[in-house]
């Protein structure tokens, strides 16, 4: 994870760095009260080996760029996910099935560029997790807790108000999908 991270942060740097930075105003893409819609589909890791997605994971994020003198946005999101796992020798299905939400917040680097729109942000939220089995023996519990996660993302406007978007990060370890500019 921290080489990942690193090589992100190089590209970015790197890649930012042939273009002029503002880094207390908004991008051309985006501006002050201006909410962003993403909805698309993502990748998450399989709870454990051998597992088969049943239902890949579903994301819809909203956010509000602020009108302040800094370019951060906010907003929350919410994904949902189903994995399904056969144990061979039994015969027993196990489903695992997550739902996320939380807040999230971004900060849009300004690289005076129009159709492009970079970020990176933090999210905070809770993810229940439940579990169901066709065994009669084995319990199948049910859990949530709190999640802390971050991202860095792109969102690609070919259009007035309409674009795509791409993001790694966790919870979810990649999502892309439409992005919508009101």
């Amino acid at each position: 994870m921290k080489k990942l991270f690193l090589v992100l942060l190089l590209l970015v740097v790197v890649g930012t760095s042939a273009f002029a930075i503002d880094l207390l105003s908004f991008p051309p893409s985006v501006q002050p009260g201006n909410i962003l819609v993403n909805a698309g589909l993502g990748y998450a890791t399989a709870p454990i080996s051998g597992a088969s997605i049943v239902i890949p994971p579903l994301v819809l994020s909203v956010e509000y760029a602020l009108p302040v003198e800094v370019p951060i946005s906010v907003g929350a999101l919410v994904g949902f996910y189903r994995w399904e796992w056969t144990a061979r020798n039994i015969g027993w299905v196990n489903t695992y099935t997550y739902f996320t939400f939380g807040a999230r917040a971004n900060w849009h680097w300004n690289i005076d560029v129009d159709w492009l729109n970079l970020y990176t942000g933090l999210f905070l939220g809770f993810t229940h997790f439940s579990w169901s089995t066709t065994s009669e023996h084995i319990p199948a519990p049910s859990y949530g807790g709190l999640v802390f996660g971050g991202q860095i993302g792109a969102r690609f406007f070919f259009a007035n108000n309409i674009g795509a978007v791409i993001e790694l990060g966790f919870p979810f370890v990649a999502k892309a999908g439409i992005t919508l500019r009101f």
